[in-house]
């Protein structure tokens, strides 16, 4: 039986095969699926078991790998400190001059100013 089934994707491959159109976008899946790594044949799978997820039911094809992608790593919220350190790479483009920050003061403690628009 599933030597028959086998046959049948391998006519189904050969049959859908030519209707990808970009010559490149084949090579690659190919190439990552039967000369890649690991990893770059599990970002096959991984692609593949969300689109069929997302997709149209199997009418006439039972998966027999039960293969599931590893769920995301929660992410780490960053402490206070991670978050303003921007480890002094840009701290000139932020970090105001003392001229700036007078000239700031000057324009809130101004009474001319209406106080929707000061800074």
């Amino acid at each position: 039986m599933l030597d028959a089934e086998l046959v049948n994707v391998e006519w189904l491959y050969r049959y859908v095969r030519p209707s990808i159109l970009n010559p490149k976008t084949l090579a690659d899946l190919e190439a990552r699926m039967f000369d890649g790594t690991d990893e770059q044949r599990d970002s096959i799978k991984s692609d593949a078991f969300t689109k069929e997820a997302d997709g149209m039911p199997y009418r006439s094809f039972t998966p027999h790998d039960d293969w599931k992608p590893e769920p995301p790593e929660p992410k780490k919220s960053k402490s206070e400190e991670e978050k303003e350190d921007s480890g002094g790479w840009f701290d000139w483009i932020t970090r105001k001059t003392p001229q700036e920050e007078a000239a700031l003061r000057d324009v809130r403690n101004n009474p001319n100013i209406p106080e929707g628009a000061k800074p």
